[in-house]
Parts: structure tokens; sequence; C-alpha cells
């Protein structure tokens, strides 16, 4: 029997709170020459700060990683 997914109310509590940590990161394989390739990685740990909601602070640290993962990308262009 299928269970109904009810809608997040206001009410809920964040998943997170300040002061927990996030973790992100990202593994990048690509080919610098015919037969070379790299794996570039790119990661970091953050906490949610204070009056941070969690949407807030995983959209920070994603932007940030992915951010430096496109930089690292470029300079193996």
């Amino acid at each position: 029997m299928a269970q109904i997914k009810r809608p997040a109310t206001k009410s809920q509590p964040e998943p997170v709170s300040p002061g927990d940590s996030i973790d992100y990161g990202l593994t990048f394989q690509i080919n610098v020459e015919r037969n070379l390739s790299v794996w570039l990685k790119a990661g970091i740990t953050s906490t949610v700060r204070e009056g941070e909601t969690s949407a807030e602070a995983w959209k920070r640290v994603k932007a940030f990683v992915d951010g430096k993962m496109d930089e690292l990308i470029e300079e193996y262009k």
C-alpha cells in the first residue's frame, strides 16, 4: 500500500539546526591528453550559521564547491 506524503508545513522543524555540519564534495574526471585523465576533487565541511535555514546553508555550501570545481576544470582544459 502506497504511503501518502504530506507537504511540509512551517510548523515542522528545519532538518538541520544552527551548528549542525554539512559536508558536500564532488569528484570529476576529465581527459587532459589523449591517454591521460585527471581526477579533480573539491569539497567543504561547513556549519549551519545562526539565523540561516537549512536550505540557505545548503545553497551556500553547494555554490562554493560547484564554483571551485568549475575553476579546477577550467585550469585543466
